[in-house]
């Protein structure tokens, strides 16, 4: 289907009969149409988490490297939710992120992947430490019910 910017005429028979006025009248659509997409994918930046996390104290290794998997879960004495790899916290969600995420779950929308996609190094010049903060590719599938 084709849309005109302010109106458009189409002959039905291809031509104007003797000034018959033998087409069909179009009108411009004003109308908005939104198409829910059945999956969301963000690519985290600093804004979507609580800057300041210290995720080494909790994970002695330092295996977490761009590619790993993590899953995002509700942890206790946290407000947000939190990056979680190998069963250790390793960052919270910001505020605002945080909000995003629980709207896409009213929507029907069901974490599928969470991947690290970068390791930002952050100063926190209060603490007088680098920390670092994975930001992570995330993509969510709306629920469909059959």
């Amino acid at each position: 289907m084709t849309r005109a910017k302010d109106e458009l005429n189409i002959f039905r028979n291809g031509r104007d009969i003797s000034n018959k006025k033998d087409y069909i009248k179009y009108f411009y659509d004003e109308q908005q149409y939104l198409i829910e997409s059945k999956t969301f994918t963000h690519v985290m930046s600093l804004e979507d988490l609580n800057l300041g996390f210290d995720y080494e104290k909790f994970v002695v290794n330092n295996s977490l490297i761009s590619g790993v998997k993590l899953t995002i879960e509700k942890k206790e004495n946290f407000k947000n939710l939190c990056l979680i790899f190998e069963n250790k916290i390793v960052a919270t969600l910001s505020s605002r992120f945080n909000l995003l995420i629980l709207e896409k779950f009213e929507k029907g929308y069901l974490f599928k992947d969470c991947i690290v996609e970068y390791i930002v190094l952050w100063e926190d010049k209060n603490l007088n430490k680098v920390l670092k903060h994975p930001l992570c590719k995330i993509i969510m599938q709306k629920n469909i019910i059959t």
